[in-house]
C-alpha cells in the first residue's frame, strides 16, 4: 500500500513537473504587456502549449476580455481534474480543499448578485461562475434562489453550511453588509485547507507549510490591517475575525498588534520581531504601505510570497506531491496574471506601472529583498 501511494505520488509530481514547462517565462509576460488590444493576446495565447486548447472557446477575430476570462478560468481547474484520478486519502482531500476556494469564489459571486440585482442576469452570472470538479455545492439551485433564506437551506448540507447559518441570520434581520457572510466562507475554505494539510505526510507538510501556512498568516495579518487602517471597527470584532488557525504568528501576538491605533503602528510593531519566525511577513505590508497604491500593493506582495515559496517547494526534494501543489499555486497565480494584462491592455495602463502590479516578479534584478 504505502509503494502505491508513494507511486501515485511521484506520477503526480512528475505530471507536474513536465507541466511547469509550460509556463510563461518573462519573455512572454513582456511580449503580452507590448501588444496593443485584445484580440492579439488572444491571438498569441491561441500558441502557448499551456492555453491554446482552452483558446479554441474564443471566437477568432471576436475576442472578447470576458470571454478570455471564461477561457483561462477553465485551465487551472480541468488541469486539477486530470490529477485527482491518481489521488486518494490525505492528498486526494487536500487538493478538494484547495479546490474549496473556487467554491467560495462563486458563492461569493452569488452572494453579490443576490444582494444587488435579483434575478437579473442569471445568464451572465452563470457563465462567470468557476468549473469546480468534484463540487459538491448545488450552484444550478443557488441561481435560482429568491433570497438568503433559500441560500441558507442549499447550503445547509455542504461543507458550507454551518459558516453560513449565523451571518445569513442577521441578513435576514436587516443586515446590509455582505462582509460577515463572505468572510465566513472564506475563513472556513481556509480553516478546513490547514487542516487537510496538517494530515499529510511528514515530508509533504514540510515543503508545502512554507506556501500555505504563511497564506494564513498573512491572511490574519491582512484582516487586521484593513480592520484598523480603513474600518476603524474595536480591537474584540477585528480578533473575531481571525481565522482560528496559524503557522508561523501566534495568537497573543495578533491580540497585541490588533490593539495598534494605526496600519502603520502595527506594521511598526510586526518590524520590530527580529529575530522571531514570523517578522519575515513585516516588508510585505511596510512596502505597501510606501506604495502610491498601497491596497494594490499589498493584495500583489501577499500573492507574490506565496509565490516565491510556491517556486522553492517545486524546486526542492524528490518529485511529489508537494511538486504538484507547488506547480498549482504558479499556475494560478500566472492566470491572474494574464487576466491582469487583458485589462492593463485594454486600457492601455502604462506598462511599467502595470509590470510592477503582476504577482510574478519580472522587473529587472528580480523585486525587493524579501521576494529573493
Amino acid at each position: 500500500m504505502i509503494s502505491t501511494v508513494r507511486g501515485a505520488s511521484a506520477a503526480v509530481g512528475a505530471k507536474a513537473h513536465a507541466r511547469y514547462s509550460y509556463l510563461l517565462r518573462d519573455a512572454d509576460y513582456l511580449g503580452l504587456l507590448n501588444l496593443t488590444n485584445v484580440e492579439y493576446i488572444a491571438d498569441r495565447l491561441r500558441t502557448m502549449p499551456g492555453y491554446r486548447d482552452h483558446m479554441k472557446a474564443v471566437a477568432v477575430g471576436e475576442a472578447r476580455r470576458r470571454d478570455i476570462e471564461k477561457a483561462l478560468r477553465g485551465v487551472l481547474l480541468s488541469e486539477v481534474e486530470s490529477f485527482m484520478w491518481y489521488l486518494n486519502g490525505p492528498r486526494a482531500d487536500f487538493l478538494t480543499s484547495w479546490v474549496s476556494f473556487y467554491e467560495a469564489e462563486n458563492l461569493k459571486m452569488i452572494f453579490r448578485w443576490l444582494s444587488a440585482s435579483g434575478n437579473q442576469n442569471r445568464e451572465h452570472l452563470r457563465e462567470r461562475l468557476f468549473p469546480v470538479p468534484h463540487s459538491r455545492v448545488n450552484f444550478e439551485a443557488l441561481l435560482g434562489a429568491q433570497n438568503f433564506a433559500a441560500v441558507r437551506d442549499i447550503l445547509q448540507p455542504t461543507r458550507f453550511g454551518k459558516a453560513v447559518i449565523a451571518p445569513i441570520e442577521r441578513l435576514l434581520e436587516g443586515e446590509k453588509s455582505l462582509l460577515s457572510l463572505e468572510m465566513a466562507v472564506d475563513s472556513l475554505a481556509e480553516e478546513d485547507l490547514f487542516h487537510a494539510l496538517e494530515r499529510l505526510d511528514k515530508d509533504e507538510k514540510k515543503y508545502l507549510l512554507p506556501i500555505f501556512g504563511s497564506r494564513i498568516d498573512l491572511g490574519s495579518l491582512y484582516i487586521l490591517f484593513r480592520s484598523i487602517k480603513y474600518y476603524r471597527i474595536p480591537t474584540a470584532e477585528a480578533l473575531n475575525r481571525l481565522l482560528h488557525v496559524s503557522y508561523k504568528i501566534p495568537m497573543p501576538t495578533l491580540m497585541r498588534l490588533g490593539q495598534h491605533e494605526t496600519a502603520e503602528a502595527m506594521v511598526e510593531a510586526l518590524d520590530l520581531e527580529r529575530g522571531l519566525q514570523f517578522a519575515k511577513y513585516a516588508p510585505v505590508f511596510r512596502d505597501a504601505i510606501a506604495d502610491e497604491e498601497p491596497e494594490m500593493a499589498l493584495e500583489r506582495n501577499i500573492k507574490r510570497f506565496t509565490y516565491v515559496e510556491a517556486q522553492r517547494a517545486l524546486r526542492a526534494g524528490q518529485l511529489g506531491f508537494h511538486t504538484a501543489m507547488a506547480y498549482f499555486v504558479l499556475r494560478q497565480y500566472e492566470i491572474e496574471d494574464i487576466i491582469r494584462i487583458v485589462e492593463y491592455v485594454r486600457y492601455d495602463v502604462d506598462r511599467n506601472k502595470a509590470i510592477s502590479f503582476l504577482i510574478k516578479p519580472i522587473r529587472l534584478g528580480g523585486g525587493v529583498s524579501w521576494q529573493s
